[in-house]
């Protein structure tokens, strides 16, 4: 018998809403749109800097993720994939993730009234920025040599081996599952720990990118 697959927990959760949806009528670029108002509505929630605002704006991210798959899904479900579906969901994800660094920045701003927090949301968002053209650049040119896309990792199951397991469930909680992550942190109101991390990290993450895919900028 095969390995039940354990992360994202997101797409366990997108399997049971997506079918709701479909047939309810939602078409998959309504369904993306629904993610881009949830998106922005938890940017605006942790600019506020509290912690009641911060819950809700947790709670919205959470729909967003969730919105993020289900799209996809009823796409399928309902026979309705496009390419141009495809570039919104693309150009949704920018815009949300870019808008939750720079909300999260100033709502650590208006709390403590330290600027740094306005230069690492800003940081965190010039690096998703440049990371997601990065990407698109990346897959332009793999379309147009006619090279197949590449497997999506974090989407099977469980390893057997411990220290495997750890980073598992840890690229899992930073790539799909980042709603739960944020749910956790802002259940004790240090969601602002993450502008350090990011700022850095998505630099080093997108430079980390461009030098291993080097040779695919090439024509």
């Amino acid at each position: 018998m095969a390995q039940q697959q354990v992360f994202p927990v997101i797409r366990r959760i997108s399997h049971a809403v997506s079918p709701v949806l479909a047939r309810a009528g939602f078409t998959p670029n309504q369904v993306t749109f629904l993610g881009l108002v949830a998106g922005l509505a938890s940017a605006g929630c942790f600019s506020v800097g509290t912690h009641f605002w911060g819950i809700t704006g947790a709670l919205f991210w959470a729909i967003c993720s969730l919105m993020d798959y289900c799209d996809g899904e009823v796409a399928r479900l309902t026979g309705k994939s496009s390419r141009f579906g495809a570039v919104l969901d693309d150009v949704v994800d920018w815009i949300v993730h870019s808008a939750f660094f720079l909300g999260l920045g100033y709502g650590a701003f208006s709390v403590s009234g330290s600027s740094i927090w306005l230069w690492l949301g800003a940081a965190a968002a010039v690096g998703t920025t440049i990371n997601t053209f990065a990407q698109w650049c990346r897959e332009w040119l793999r379309a147009s040599r006619g090279e197949e896309q590449p497997r999506i990792p974090g989407e099977a199951a469980l390893p057997e081996n411990f220290q495997e397991r750890i980073i598992y469930v840890f690229r899992g909680l930073f790539r799909a599952d980042f709603w739960l992550l944020v749910l956790v942190l802002e259940a004790f109101h240090i969601t602002w720990l993450m502008l350090p991390v990011f700022a850095v990290g998505v630099q080093v993450y997108w430079l980390t990118g461009l030098m291993k895919n080097a040779d695919k900028f090439v024509p």
